[in-house]
Parts: structure tokens; sequence; C-alpha cells
């Protein structure tokens, strides 16, 4: 199994496809935790609706803003696996970045 990590900052442009492109991989035996940084656009709100159709999405949000290194270092903490990989919330992971990963770790 693998943790997928995301912070989030004000990507409501990009954050839908960063999330599909999770959701969508070759290998399905992941978390994928995600922490909100207090966004003041609609980030959360997006997150928030995926985390309802899908079980493997663990959202959080910061009472406040604490920037990048914090959030990162909170999303490691609760991880619950071996191996982790990082998620940023404007990037799209190819459909196999997961089985590959896991596969050459594991190898």
């Amino acid at each position: 199994m693998i943790s997928v990590i995301m912070p989030v900052y004000n990507t409501e442009n990009y954050i839908w496809e960063a999330i599909e492109s999770i959701l969508s991989q070759s290998f399905f035996d992941f978390e994928f935790i995600i922490i909100d940084d207090c966004s003041t656009d609609n980030s959360y709100e997006i997150c928030e609706q995926y985390s309802k159709k899908d079980s493997r999405i663990k959202l959080y949000r910061n009472q406040e803003n604490r920037w990048i290194s914090y959030t990162r270092n909170k999303l490691i903490s609760l991880t619950s696996t071996n191996y982790i990989v990082n998620q940023d919330s404007d990037d799209i992971s190819l459909k196999n970045r997961l089985e590959l990963s896991f596969n050459f770790l594991e190898n």
C-alpha cells in the first residue's frame, strides 16, 4: 500500500485534474491524504466533493495558513504505510505512476 499526500492552497483551477490523475491510477491500493492550507478559493470544497465519493481520500484542513513545509510534514505524520508519494495540487500523474513506483520500491 502507498500513501499519496497532497498539500493544497488556492489551486481550484487545477486541483480536479490532480485528484483525478491519482484516483484513475492503475494501482488501487493507496490512501490519499489531502490537507488544505486555508485556501481562499474553492479548492477545499472541490476536495470535499471528491472525499465524499472515494473512501481512499482523507481530507483535512489547517486551522490557519501554515505554508507548504508545515503542511507537508503534517501530511507525512498522517500516513499509515511504508511508501509515501507526493502529489502537488497543480500537477498531473501518469496513469501508471503509483504502480511503477511501488514495483520499483518492492524490488
